[in-house]
């Protein structure tokens, strides 16, 4: 059975850096691109290489939004799939337009009670190996918000990890 090995991500402050944060506390690999010289929106954030293994993608000239959203891309392109929680539907209809035969998985609203279930299934109906989270641009989140990501991803990465390695003695 395939087993759910690597998350990856941009880095960028919210969902994207706890979705490596967890993945790491669970025993899950990390890694994807982050944008040039590690810049997030919070600012220049080296533990992105050191911590969680993501490489800076170079593209000269480009502007900080354009080197975001080149960077998105190639995580989306290296990922067996992509979650992405809490965007916008334009900016999420614009991504999945460009990958047609990708498997996403759109969490418009993370308060959802069955978001973790519906995660949890996408995840193991998709044989995920390599899962890309894409998070929500808004650059104002509560720590509420911050703790129910947590708790989300928490419990999804370590209920995937238990089921991936419960099945492997069925194979």
């Amino acid at each position: 059975m395939n087993t759910l090995v690597k998350v990856m991500s941009g880095g960028q402050p919210g969902v994207e850096r706890i979705a490596l944060e967890v993945a790491k506390e669970i025993g899950i690999t990390t890694g994807g691109w982050a944008p040039p010289r590690f810049i997030t929106r919070d600012g220049v954030d080296y533990t992105l290489r050191t911590m969680f293994n993501l490489s800076d993608m170079i593209t000269p000239r480009a502007s900080f939004n354009m080197s975001l959203l080149m960077q998105k891309l190639r995580n989306v392109e290296f990922a067996s799939a992509t979650v992405m929680i809490d965007i916008g539907e334009k900016e999420s209809r614009n991504i999945i337009n460009r990958f047609e035969d990708d498997a996403f998985l759109v969490v418009p609203d993370s308060t959802r009670e069955f978001t973790a279930v519906d995660m949890i299934a996408f995840i193991m109906v998709n044989r995920v190996v390599c899962l890309n989270i894409l998070g929500s641009r808004k650059t104002l989140v509560t720590q509420a918000y911050k703790d129910r990501i947590r708790a989300l991803l928490r419990n999804v990465f370590a209920t995937v990890k238990h089921l991936s390695l419960t099945y492997e003695d069925l194979d």
